[in-house]
């Protein structure tokens, strides 16, 4: 489930960063995804290489937080 999320997460960050948005706030009900993206080290298998891309997404830009 959390993979499904991740991988929303992760398109939605590329389409507000396309768009020319250099802020944003990011919501997700999924708080396994939200404390995952913080806390990426808590996850060492395929999904570790999602949430490490959501998480430089959302550094390498502008001012992006994301919440639950």
């Amino acid at each position: 489930m959390v993979d499904c999320e991740a991988t929303t997460l992760q398109q939605a960050i590329q389409i507000a960063l396309n768009s020319g948005f250099d802020r944003g706030l990011l919501e997700s009900d999924c708080r396994t995804l939200v404390n995952a993206v913080i806390n990426i080290c808590l996850y060492e298998n395929g999904l570790w290489s999602l949430l490490s891309s959501c998480k430089v997404l959302l550094s390498s830009s502008g001012s992006y937080n994301l919440t639950f």
